[in-house]
């Protein structure tokens, strides 16, 4: 049996909170560790029925060969309903496919900055992946984040499982709420740096004192207001403390947004034992969930006693500004555009043309039917976000459904039934005909 622990990941020094993360993964000179093919256990703490807001993230490296970079898995498992967002650096483009079932979702984005990325609301389950893209550089980083909000159990936990064996070799992290692990998954355990002890007596040396070095920690990140809303500064206060037994010298410390720097800061010192806390200003670009991170010393300028407690991560959710009515109150919120499909029946027969209708997409629809496997069956224009179609159904009858994406990626399903024709008895009806031909002529006689 190999040799796990399932230990807590408690944050000393951090503001107090009823969040607690554990995992089942080894614990090797402060860093968890697990071996690819083995599953990885990350339990969340608190309070029964509590709304946890949870944040998984993972990062990888793909090697780049002749200008392209691909990634691909079968059955990669996402084990909670969330919203993904998919970035690649340095590449020019990404695309990002996942199958699940006959269902297939396709993403696709151009890079700025050298970075690109993607975002898509996803059910759990195991999907068939491809991400790929087009990269001048050697080595492509891919992190995949999901964000989602669940509740605890009754007993006040919520587990979340993985298959590793369906994962690359990288670097997971869980964030719920404010607390933060980190699992490293690898192709095998590193040994630990201290040497086991033996049953043979040996002489021990008196030991070195360790030299007093700083040991700076992030110790909380707080943001005001506490509702983010896109277009409207925020300040986000970062607290850092230095718990070692010396005084550090200057170092910087960053913010940054789903993992692209915004801000950064210089502190002049900090002696041993003290904090300081430093204000940054952010303007939030864009509405959706997001993950703030703030790095102490993040150019490595400070030799520590530790340097694995540089970081902290929050999980926020930036909201889109209220509309304001003439009268300065606000206005009501606009109804969500869900794009729908509708069929002038549910049930043909085969080859037989159907007329298809939709609302609230955008620019070229395209109408799939999917049974086994998918095909085209029409290409339609939208006109003030609306479309009408007709197409012509499956020549074998079934369960089919047909399935609407525009070009932007909305999409919409309905379900058609294909049936068979009835049939009546060969010459039948030329039967029935003649009898009565023979009735109406000896009746008229």
């Amino acid at each position: 049996m190999k040799p796990y622990f399932l230990l807590p990941l408690l944050f000393l020094f951090f503001p107090c909170s009823a969040i607690e993360v554990s995992t089942n993964a080894r614990l090797i000179d402060g860093i968890y560790y697990v071996v690819q093919g083995e599953r990885v256990d990350v339990v969340v703490y608190g309070e029964p029925l509590q709304e946890v807001s949870v944040s998984v993230y993972y990062c990888f490296s793909v090697n780049s060969t002749d200008g392209s970079y691909l990634y691909s898995q079968s059955k990669f498992p996402i084990p909670l309903s969330a919203d993904f967002q998919v970035r690649a650096y340095p590449v020019y483009n990404i695309t990002v496919e996942a199958k699940l079932w006959i269902f297939t979702k396709k993403l696709e984005a151009n890079a700025r900055d050298s970075v690109a990325e993607v975002r898509a609301s996803v059910p759990s389950g195991r999907y068939d992946v491809r991400i790929y893209g087009n990269s001048k550089a050697e080595v492509v980083k891919v992190e995949a984040n999901a964000f989602a909000r669940v509740k605890l159990g009754s007993d006040g936990r919520y587990s979340i499982s993985y298959d590793t064996s369906k994962l690359p070799i990288g670097e997971m992290r869980v964030i719920a709420d404010s607390k933060e692990l980190k699992v490293k998954v690898v192709s095998s355990p590193p040994a630990p740096s201290k040497p086991m002890p033996t049953s043979t007596p040996t002489f021990t040396p008196t030991p070195t004192p360790a030299p007093a070095k700083p040991d700076l920690l992030i110790a909380s990140i707080d943001c005001s207001p506490k509702q983010l809303i896109a277009g409207q500064q925020a300040s986000i206060k970062v607290a850092v403390r230095n718990i070692g037994n010396a005084d550090a010298t200057a170092f910087n410390v960053s913010l940054l947004v789903n993992e692209s720097k915004i801000a950064e800061q210089r502190v002049s010192g900090l002696k041993a034992g003290e904090s300081e806390i430093l204000t940054f200003s952010w303007t939030p670009a864009f509405s959706g969930n997001c993950t703030l991170k703030a790095i102490a010393d993040s150019n490595g300028e400070i030799d520590e006693s530790s340097e694995e407690n540089n970081e902290m991560s929050c999980f926020a959710t930036i909201k889109e500004p209220e509309m304001e009515t003439a009268f300065g109150t606000p206005e009501a919120p606009k109804e969500e555009r869900i794009p729908r499909i509708y069929l002038n029946r549910t049930s043909a027969y085969p080859l037989e043309e159907i007329e298809v209708s939709g609302k609230n997409f955008s620019g070229n629809v395209i109408l799939k039917i999917c049974g086994n496997e998918c095909h085209e069956a029409a290409n339609c224009s939208c006109f003030n976000g609306s479309f009408v179609c007709t197409l012509k159904t499956p020549k074998i009858a079934g369960n089919y459904s047909l399935i609407a994406e525009d070009s932007f990626g909305a999409r919409a399903e309905e379900r058609i039934r294909v049936v068979e024709r009835e049939r009546g008895i060969p010459g039948f009806e030329a039967l029935i005909a003649l009898i009565a031909l023979i009735l109406a002529s000896r009746r008229f006689r």
